[in-house]
């Protein structure tokens, strides 16, 4: 595909980045600019906060009517009503300026504007007061008979009307008081989206059609991520000789088109193992009846039929499953039993040839590798990512993009993505010179000793389930399972973030779409799956927090102990869970599923969403006390946690010159 401009008759088939949200119909020209310019403005917070600002002083002003009409010593007939003559005047100006806004919102955003219920009774409420108070003007400050006594009652009525506007009012101020909250946390909007917007202003502005598809073309670019790539493909069609072509084509390692659904040429069921270990040789190995690995394979079929198990196997493929019943159920192999249930399912391990009694070899040291003693990062958390990960492979949108291969690839990721985590985040390891931050550096330690590790085990003979995948087969899902892995790395949050929600806005995930965005949407899914606490139904998001915040203060214990800084909430005495939770939902995981949902659509919308909003409110309204509701402790009932068993010798003690004296600690 070339990145040349293209002409004006191809750009007018460009996909449009800036019609998110609904569209409101308006026509063509300057009336539809107009529109368009105005809900912008009306949309900017400090246009809200100065409308909200002259709310309150007419609320202010309805208290002060409230209390001063008809008072003998204020208002009286004796007197001729000075304050009743003189607020219905000034509630007019008020009832005007109401007026003409709502005038201005109902041409700016159209019928939408009345879907809420309460911009709806707001404006009844508004049109009716101004009619009445109308009327009640029109009849003159001084009225007798029967004439007095419709002021009378028109007033009455407008009383009435203005306490019903003032819990509208006081319900569309605790929302102001809501958004400005949000804006006391990080501002995660990236400069693309800054310059999208500008791009965006500026096409509204021209006049010229032309001028216009120039702008979309440029916006849509940008929103491809493809700025600064150019086409290597045709670079290298258009090299003469043929062993340079050859040359660029490995060293700038362009990819032939691949075969991801399974289906391989018979000479090309080669053995893998070999080839990607050199010289290495391996006696292969065949399963006799009554092997160990036979019997491991049957255990798991025992245990995938158990009574106990099946409600939980039944149910894995929705949000609310409870992970924590399903472990408990299946007998300590959760994380194989649900694996296997879930390439079964899929169809993958017949599609692929799958080595049932090397997978499950694999992936019972895959489980074995994960540290029960860790209260969070343990083999409950790897099968709670699998089954989050499986719910959003099942949603339609996200399915119609993905092959086979991908499937296969994104469940094992899923699977393996923590495995040996040491129960400490990658600052400490660095931090204490640990082996693992000086075999990598540095850089996305944890997520490439996760992968490094299980590929290790997997590419072992009695683990190497991937025998009968092609050549390019084993090297897309190997490829794949490393990007989706670390891309599980927090670091990468606000970037991907940004990069998913300016792809999604040019409609870019629709089947066809190029495969580096198909992969960067599978590693980003993974990265959803794996902060999906939050979203959870409140007893399992209590329980997980309970997990969490456990192995952050006890890494904070660490960090004391050593002399090191204590973590941000990672002090025990501190109990900072609710403010914690709170930012980790408002910074990182509602941004994120806001747009990732957006993507899946129904039922995910609700399913995540919903969750994620009650407990932002649940942990909002009680604070820690919200840890008082959870009804189970899965870290007291040993399942895991430092009761699950000895939390093995890690880390190790850091260097002399990393310790301080007693005498300067006191320890």
């Amino acid at each position: 595909m070339s990145d040349a401009k293209p002409a004006p008759n191809e750009r007018q088939a460009t996909r449009r980045i800036d019609t998110a949200g609904p569209d409101y119909g308006e026509p063509a020209g300057p009336v539809g600019r107009l529109r368009a310019r105005l809900r912008v403005f009306l949309e900017n917070l400090k246009v809200e906060f100065f409308t909200m600002g002259v709310v309150i002083i007419y609320m202010l002003l309805i208290f002060t009517d409230l209390m001063l009409a008809d008072d003998p010593k204020v208002d009286s007939e004796a007197k001729g009503k000075p304050w009743t003559n003189t607020f219905k005047y000034v509630d007019m100006v008020f009832l005007s300026i109401f007026t003409a806004e709502l005038l201005i919102r109902l041409f700016a955003f159209g019928y939408f504007y009345c879907l809420a219920p309460l911009n709806t009774v707001d404006g009844m409420v508004v049109l009716i007061s101004f009619g009445l108070q109308a009327w009640v003007i029109s009849l003159g400050d001084k009225t007798i008979g029967r004439q007095a006594e419709t002021a009378s009652n028109l007033l009455s009525i407008a009383r009435v009307l203005r306490l019903v506007r003032l819990f509208v009012v006081m319900n569309k101020v605790q929302k102001a008081r809501a958004a400005y909250k949000k804006t006391k946390y990080l501002k995660t909007g990236s400069p693309v989206e800054t310059v999208l917007d500008m791009l965006g202003h500026m096409k509204g502005k021209v006049e010229d059609e032309e001028d216009v598809l120039d702008i979309q073309w440029v916006m849509d670019l940008i929103a491809s991520d493809k700025l600064y790539t150019i086409n290597i493909k045709n670079v290298v069609a258009d090299v003469k000789d043929k062993d340079m072509a050859a040359f660029l084509s490995q060293e700038m390692n362009i990819k032939k088109d691949l075969d991801l659904d399974g289906e391989m040429e018979a000479d090309e069921s080669e053995d893998m193992l070999d080839e990607v270990r050199g010289s290495l040789k391996h006696q292969q190995s065949s399963f006799a009846p009554g092997d160990p690995a036979q019997a491991a394979v049957l255990e798991a079929q025992r245990i995938s039929e158990l009574d106990a198990l099946l409600p939980h196997l039944e149910r894995i493929n929705q949000w609310d499953v409870d992970v924590f019943a399903l472990w408990e159920a299946s007998e300590n192999m959760g994380l194989v039993v649900g694996t296997h249930h879930l390439l079964e399912q899929h169809n993958l391990v017949s599609k692929f040839r799958l080595s049932k009694p090397r997978l499950t070899r694999f992936l019972t040291k895959m489980q074995e590798g994960y540290r029960n003693a860790n209260p969070y990062h343990n083999v409950v958390h790897a099968l709670d990512v699998l089954i989050n990960m499986n719910y959003f492979l099942n949603q339609e949108n996200l399915k119609r993009l993905m092959s086979p291969l991908d499937v296969l690839a994104c469940l094992l990721a899923a699977a393996v993505h923590d495995f040996r985590h040491p129960g400490f985040n990658q600052n400490f390891l660095v931090a204490t010179k640990h082996e693992y931050a000086i075999r990598y550096s540095d850089t996305s330690v944890l997520e490439s000793m996760h992968i490094a590790s299980a590929w290790a085990v997997l590419l072992t003979d009695e683990c190497n389930f991937l025998k009968r995948l092609s050549h390019d087969q084993f090297t897309e899902f190997r490829s794949t399972m490393v990007q989706l892995v670390l891309a599980t790395d927090m670091k990468f949050h606000f970037e991907h973030t940004a990069k998913f929600k300016t792809k999604l806005q040019s409609e870019g995930y629709q089947p066809g779409c190029d495969r580096e965005d198909v992969r960067f949407a599978m590693g980003l899914a993974l990265h959803t799956a794996d902060i999906a606490n939050p979203a959870k139904p409140r007893q399992l998001s209590l329980a997980w927090t309970e997990m969490c915040m456990e192995e952050f203060f006890t890494q904070g214990d660490e960090e004391k102990q050593l002399g090191l800084p204590i973590s941000p909430f990672y002090d025990r005495s501190k109990n900072s869970t609710a403010q914690c939770q709170m930012g980790f939902i408002n910074v990182l995981v509602k941004p994120l599923y806001t747009e990732f949902c957006q993507l899946l659509g129904e039922p995910a919308q609700t399913d995540c969403l919903s969750a994620l909003q009650s407990n932002l409110e649940g942990w909002e309204q009680n604070g820690n006390g919200l840890l008082k509701q959870m009804e189970v402790s899965f870290l007291d009932k040993g399942i895991v946690g430092p009761r699950a068993g000895a939390r093995s010798p890690f880390p190790p003690s850091p260097t002399p010159s990393m310790r301080k004296s007693p005498s300067k600690t006191g320890l």
